[in-house]
């Protein structure tokens, strides 16, 4: 009987009986047979619960957490150890400390539910002396540990050296989880720049005049966009092919991309008067260029700002046969001012 087992001597000629079965020198022979099986039940008993040791310490009821034993055993009931207590109900828990003041030795206990009575009558320590002695879900396998769905219980986040994060809580939303600025540990951050605010697209189709000189009026393709933001950029793209017919001498055709303000005809355009120009290509005679003007640019404004694209000639009296934009298109494109920094 596990009753009996716990008061078994480790002293063998201290053990006297078994399971009420005199052992004692001198012994009659008919007990025997009676103490073999008394061992062998008894040993059976402890083996069915096997994951607890009752040692079978006298214990006092102190509070609803603590208990003490007349001697110093804070070997045995050391922290972290499982415990069961035998009280009104049967109650488990952890021990938290121990400490022994003579006469008596103190255990502090958390339990999983309920508290001590007076009614306490015994105490079992678990027989793994650091792990719980009934554990709380099924133990992982080795290998892969395919069968961990969740684990519950930790109290103390788990660090990125052991695969963890080492935060116990969420960002805020579609922030994005970073290395912090001392390279120390991962944090939540607020994303950075880099999304495209607004594109747009738009084909000019054809453009043709069989005429630029200084009366001829230059028409375009106006773009306006309102900008999201002061600090935010604008990368303005025009492509396309150009054909030019034959032009008078070696005179130079252009393409020029203007910014708030374009003058409508070759003659102004010539005068210097030009607002805003920010790149030219040109063609002579006989010549077919397909053509591309990139440039960025910080308006510096929040405000509606338009962007068109004009040809013309190099002098008032540029003659041309004819001329024609094919399929050419300007795109603008917002860009976060956190991601683009343009030096004055």
């Amino acid at each position: 009987m596990v009753t009996d087992i716990k008061n078994w001597s480790t002293t063998a000629g201290s053990n006297t009986s078994v399971g009420g079965v005199s052992i004692a020198e001198g012994m009659a022979p008919s007990n025997v047979n009676n103490a073999m099986r008394s061992t062998n039940a008894a040993v059976r008993e402890w083996f069915e619960n096997a994951d607890w040791i009752d040692f079978g310490h006298t214990v006092t009821y102190a509070s609803a957490t603590t208990f003490t034993i007349a001697s110093d055993v804070t070997s045995i009931y050391h922290a972290n150890r499982r415990i069961r207590a035998t009280d009104s109900s049967t109650l488990y828990g952890t021990i938290v400390s121990s400490n022994f003041s003579s006469p008596n030795t103190t255990v502090t206990v958390t339990f999983d539910a309920g508290s001590l009575s007076a009614s306490l009558s015994a105490v079992a320590v678990g027989a793994t002396a650091t792990n719980d002695a009934e554990p709380r879900g099924v133990f992982a396998s080795a290998g892969a540990n395919s069968d961990i769905t969740s684990i519950t219980g930790l109290t103390t986040a788990l660090a990125h050296t052991q695969g963890g994060t080492g935060l116990s809580a969420l960002g805020t939303a579609n922030q994005v989880l970073a290395v912090n600025s001392g390279a120390t540990a991962l944090e939540f951050q607020n994303a950075g720049g880099g999304a495209i605010l607004q594109v747009r697209r738009k084909n000019l189709g054809y453009f043709s005049s069989t005429t630029i000189n200084a009366t001829t009026t230059v028409t375009g393709w106006d773009d306006t966009i309102t900008m999201s933001s002061a600090s935010n950029a604008i990368l303005a793209i025009v492509g396309g092919t150009k054909t030019f017919g034959i032009c008078v001498g070696n005179n130079l055709m252009y393409t020029y991309l203007f910014r708030d303000g374009v003058q409508t005809s070759a003659t102004a355009l010539n005068s210097g008067t030009v607002i805003g120009e920010i790149a030219a290509y040109f063609s002579s005679q006989n010549y077919t260029m397909s053509n591309t003007i990139t440039f960025l640019e910080k308006p510096n404004t929040a405000s509606a700002i338009t962007y068109s694209v004009r040809p013309y000639g190099n002098t008032a009296g540029q003659q041309s046969s004819a001329m024609t934009w094919s399929n050419t298109h300007l795109t603008l494109i917002e860009l976060d001012g956190s991601l683009v920094t343009i030096n004055p």
